[in-house]
């Protein structure tokens, strides 16, 4: 039989006691620890800062041109950056300048007041190139001249949307197109392409407007006057919508086919052409046998 004393009864129940001390000490350690790895007092821990960092970093730049800005060699838009051209600016360019397109740009010339991108020292430039980086990132070019140009415009694989953009004089091609260009483009108006070019060792001068490599445009409204190979040369397994064209006076090349309208292994769809002294209406040439 066994006895026990009041103070062995005492003893046990604060064994009992320290026992359930420690396991609840034991059991709680993890909520604690896990508690601690996200939130530590009103600021947010170390690891939930990470995981933002990266949107963090993503920061963008925003440069705005106004007045007479020159540009003697070449200026570069980043990918997250934008450039945005207010009315009335007149960009000079240096000879073999171009301006390089890889975020976005934004032209906001009007009617009574255009943006005009002209020749710095008599030498011409080679104008806008739009590179595949800046594809949906929502260029937009509104009232814009540009003169005195090798190249007007040219895009590889983006998409601008512009409005009433005249080109005048281009020494090879007014706008072109390679690597899937998809742009749309209303009331366009290219003189004088190739005109006063000395004689090239190749047929790529005297352009207007040309579409190649699987481009789609939709161009409304366009005119083209006085070129010296052709006003729109389609290429490469193109496409696209072109409404509203007007051409006049393209003739003179000694090197290709001068012609109104040139297709080549490519399917745009033509609607109101007009085409008026040129020395070919409109060419359609298959170098493949694939059955356009």
């Amino acid at each position: 039989m066994l006895f026990h004393t009041a103070e062995d009864m005492d003893l046990q129940n604060r064994s009992s006691f320290g026992i359930w001390i420690v396991l609840f000490l034991m059991l709680g350690a993890p909520f604690t620890s896990l508690s601690s790895s996200v939130y530590d007092g009103d600021e947010p821990s170390t690891e939930l800062e990470i995981s933002l960092t990266p949107e963090s970093t993503s920061a963008r730049a925003q440069t705005t041109w106004t007045g007479s800005v020159t540009i003697t060699s070449t200026y570069t838009v980043s990918v997250f950056d934008e450039l945005i051209i207010s009315a009335c600016t007149q960009v000079e360019m240096g000879s073999g300048a171009r301006l390089y397109v890889e975020g976005r740009l934004t032209v906001e010339g009007t009617v009574t007041c255009p943006v005009t991108l002209s020749s710095l020292t008599g030498s011409d430039h080679e104008g806008i190139q739009f590179n595949s980086s800046s594809n949906n990132r929502g260029s937009v070019l509104n009232n814009l001249s540009i003169e005195d140009s090798i190249y007007g415009i040219t895009m590889y694989g983006a998409n601008p949307v512009i409005h009433n953009l005249t080109i005048l004089n281009p020494d090879r091609v007014g706008i072109d197109m390679f690597s899937n260009s998809a742009p749309q483009i209303y009331d366009l108006v290219i003189n004088q392409a190739g005109r006063v070019l000395p004689f090239q060792g190749d047929w790529r001068y005297g352009l207007g407007l040309s579409i190649g490599s699987g481009s789609t445009p939709i161009v409304v409204g366009a005119t083209f006057t006085d070129h010296l190979t052709r006003a729109i040369n389609i290429w490469g397994g193109s496409g696209g919508i072109l409404r509203n064209l007007v051409m006049s006076n393209i003739s003179g090349s000694s090197w290709e086919i001068s012609a109104g309208v040139w297709i080549e292994d490519s399917q745009p769809l033509l609607i109101n052409l007009t085409v008026d002294r040129s020395d070919y209406g409109i060419v359609v040439r298959h170098i493949d046998d694939s059955g356009y």
